[in-house]
C-alpha cells in the first residue's frame, strides 16, 4: 500500500497544477479546487485499472475534461451556467457567442473544439483522450469550426481559438 501513496504522491504533484488550470478555465477557484479533489479521489480509487494504453497525463485530462462536463451538466441543472463565466467582450464579437455556440454542440465536437482550440493539444492527444482516431479527432474539430463560422456569420477569423483562424 506504501509503494501505491508513494506513485499517487508523485502524480499528484506532477500534475495537480495541470489540473486544475483545466478547472479554471471554466470555474471559479473554488469550483477549480473542488474538480481538483475530485479528479485525484477518482485516479487514486482507479489507478489499478489504468491500462497504460495512454498515456497517463491523457487520461488524468479525460478524467479533468469529464468531471468539468459533470459539474457544467448539474450547473446547467440549476440553470446557473452563465454565471460560472467571467467572459471578456472581444473587439470582434462577443466571445459568450462562442461558448453558447460550443455548448450547443453535440458533447464529444464541443470537448474537441476545447482540447483543440484552448487547449492547444495535438490531434493525436486528442484522439488518445477520446478514444478515437486522430483522422476522426480532425474532422471533428473542422465541423466544430464549422458550426462557430456560420453561426457567427464569419468567413475566417484570426485569434479566436488558439490564435488562428478558424479553419
Amino acid at each position: 500500500m506504501a509503494n501505491k501513496d508513494k506513485e499517487f504522491d508523485k502524480i499528484f504533484w506532477e500534475n495537480k497544477d495541470f489540473v486544475f488550470n483545466i478547472a479554471r478555465k471554466f470555474f471559479d477557484e473554488q469550483t477549480a479546487e473542488d474538480i481538483l479533489q475530485e479528479v485525484f479521489i477518482i485516479i487514486y480509487v482507479n489507478y489499478k485499472k489504468f491500462r497504460g494504453q495512454s498515456n497517463i497525463r491523457a487520461w488524468i485530462y479525460r478524467i479533468t475534461i469529464n468531471e468539468v462536463y459533470k459539474r457544467i451538466k448539474k450547473i446547467k441543472r440549476e440553470k446557473k451556467f452563465e454565471e460560472i463565466y467571467d467572459i471578456k467582450k472581444s473587439e470582434c464579437f462577443d466571445i459568450r457567442e462562442i461558448v453558447d455556440i460550443v455548448k450547443s454542440m453535440p458533447e464529444k465536437r464541443a470537448k474537441i473544439i476545447i482540447l483543440r482550440g484552448i487547449d492547444n493539444l495535438d490531434f493525436k492527444t486528442i484522439g488518445e483522450i477520446m478514444n478515437i482516431s486522430s483522422e476522426s479527432a480532425k474532422t471533428l474539430y473542422s465541423l466544430g469550426v464549422k458550426d462557430i463560422r456560420e453561426k457567427l456569420g464569419i468567413e475566417k477569423t484570426k485569434g479566436v481559438l488558439n490564435g488562428e483562424g478558424l479553419e
